[in-house]
C-alpha cells in the first residue's frame, strides 16, 4: 500500500486557516477560503522571486480582507427574522392603541 507523504502545513497556511475556522459558520466564503489558501501555500513554499512574494503577500492580504468581509455579513434569514420581529412588534402596539381607543 503506497502512504501520501503529508505536506508541512507552514506559519501563512496555519493563519489562514485559523482565521476561516473563526469564519466557519458563515456562507458564501468557499471560494475565498480557497484563493487566500493556495496564495498562503504559494507563500510558504519559500522559492519565491523577492517581487513575487510581494505581489503574493498582497494579493493574500486583499482576499482576507474580503473574507472578512463577506464572512461577517449577516445571514439573510437573520435579517428576515428582524422584519418579521418588527412586524408582530408593529401589531402588538396597533393592537394595544385600538384597545384604548
Amino acid at each position: 500500500m503506497i502512504v501520501a507523504e503529508r505536506r508541512p502545513i507552514g506559519a501563512h497556511e496555519r493563519a489562514v486557516r485559523k482565521d476561516v475556522r473563526a469564519l466557519a459558520d458563515r456562507t458564501g466564503i468557499e471560494a475565498y477560503t480557497a484563493v487566500a489558501l493556495e496564495l498562503a501555500k504559494r507563500l510558504d513554499a519559500g522559492n519565491l522571486e523577492p517581487g513575487e512574494q510581494a505581489r503574493l503577500a498582497a494579493e493574500l492580504r486583499r482576499t482576507l480582507v474580503e473574507l472578512g468581509r463577506v464572512g461577517t455579513k449577516k445571514p439573510v434569514a437573520d435579517n428576515l427574522d428582524e422584519l418579521r420581529q418588527r412586524r408582530q412588534q408593529r401589531k402588538r402596539r396597533q393592537e394595544q392603541q385600538e384597545q384604548q381607543a
